[in-house]
């Protein structure tokens, strides 16, 4: 059996993995979740909550503090970082709502494109993922594959938009 039929004839273990999801996601804000080398030859550990708060702030303050030779790769790569944890909010909240489902297949797409600019901002800034990382990333997975059983009901979005004015129109397949 696959994941996506196993999901939708078992609606209570989606919704088991979307809070198991919930509390992985918020446990790793509590742990160790990244370690960066400094120039002075030690190493510097964050918290969960310290990686959010400096993705969220630094970017700010790198449009303050702009170095005229500087790229902006590394901001950009931080912004998109930080959407993670907005994204992964927003994917639960609309999960409540049957009318919220192309918003949730946009975010599903959306949050592992930010994760592999986290990926991409750790490689460039000498940086090492610990197990809060690990954790932050399989709660927000978690999370979006509790959500896999909408894909299977709904593969595109233009089924999202469905408001029952055309049910006339036949499948692909011409079969009603």
């Amino acid at each position: 059996m696959r994941l996506r039929s196993w999901l939708e004839a078992n609606p209570r273990a989606a919704w088991m993995w979307r809070i198991t999801g919930a509390c992985l996601f918020v446990i790793a804000f509590f742990l160790p979740a990244c370690e960066m080398r400094g120039s002075w030859n030690g190493f510097v550990v964050f918290k969960g909550w310290e990686c959010a708060w400096f993705a969220l702030v630094l970017p700010i303050l790198y449009r303050i503090q702009r170095d005229p030779g500087d790229s902006g790769f590394e901001v950009l790569l931080l912004t998109l970082s930080s959407l993670v944890n907005f994204a992964v909010i927003a994917l639960l909240v609309s999960s409540f709502s049957r009318k919220a489902g192309v918003l949730r297949k946009v975010l599903e797409i959306a949050i592992p494109v930010c994760m592999l600019a986290t990926w991409i901002f750790f490689v460039l800034d000498k940086m090492r993922p610990l197990p809060g990382h690990y954790l932050w990333i399989a709660g927000a997975l978690l999370i979006i594959v509790s959500n896999l059983r909408d894909w299977a009901k709904n593969p595109s979005p233009a089924h999202m938009a469905h408001d029952g004015a055309n049910d006339h129109i036949l499948p692909p397949d011409g079969q009603p």
